[in-house]
């Protein structure tokens, strides 16, 4: 079954048969399209940060999608890179002996949707331009026609985030070789961690 699952496209069986997926992956080659997927993740990660940021304010447009283009995949790597070796950390502390390789598969591949939300911010900005990422854009209200687009965009990128999070839960279980609860427990406690560590990093910050 992996193997005729790998002889198919993972961009297309990941959605629908991600444990099947996974282990094809694993089983191959766990560093497979990692930069694509660091890609695909980066870049609607960045475009989400100049949002909540508003640098539509300070910065034109074309430097913002310049940026995120350039810097997207270091950051994916770098933000997919840190969430495996945390989520193969605390799976350590239940028993689970996984690579840290097969783990980063697991988490790069849930990034799958991503791909379409990529194509949901580039629909954002083609409507919105600059506007979209301006801190008037979160306090003036659109037009009707406006307000409908971004509020379809915002439910579909919520149900996007959704399924991407138990395609992680499904490749996190194949890969470490517990349960779907077993594999949950797991990234609870590494969300656990990171909540913990941010939470120490601010009050270092806060007195300095």
């Amino acid at each position: 079954m992996s193997g005729k699952l790998l002889k198919k496209s993972p961009w297309r069986t990941m959605w629908l048969q991600p444990r099947q997926t996974i282990k094809s992956i694993v089983q191959s080659n766990s560093r497979l399209h990692f930069g694509p997927l660091s890609l695909i993740y980066g870049i609607p990660f960045l475009l989400y940060i100049a949002q909540l940021f508003s640098l539509g304010d300070k910065l034109p447009i074309l430097w913002i999608l310049i940026g995120s283009v350039v810097l997207g995949p270091i950051l994916g790597m770098a933000v997919l890179s840190l969430s495996a070796l945390l989520i193969t950390w605390t799976g350590s502390w239940i028993g689970a002996k996984f690579k840290y390789l097969d783990v980063r598969a697991a988490v790069s591949w849930a990034k799958i949707t991503d791909s379409v939300n990529l194509l949901a911010w580039i629909v954002l900005i083609g409507i919105f331009g600059r506007e979209l990422f301006s801190q008037a854009f979160a306090t003036e209200m659109p037009n009707n026609y406006q307000m409908g687009m971004l509020a379809i965009a915002t439910l579909f990128q919520i149900a996007l985030s959704i399924w991407s999070f138990i395609l992680l839960l499904k490749g996190v279980s194949v890969v470490q070789g517990f349960s779907l609860w077993k594999s949950l427990l797991n990234l609870i406690l590494a969300a656990g961690c990171l909540m913990v560590g941010g939470w120490i990093l601010g009050i270092i910050l806060w007195l300095i």
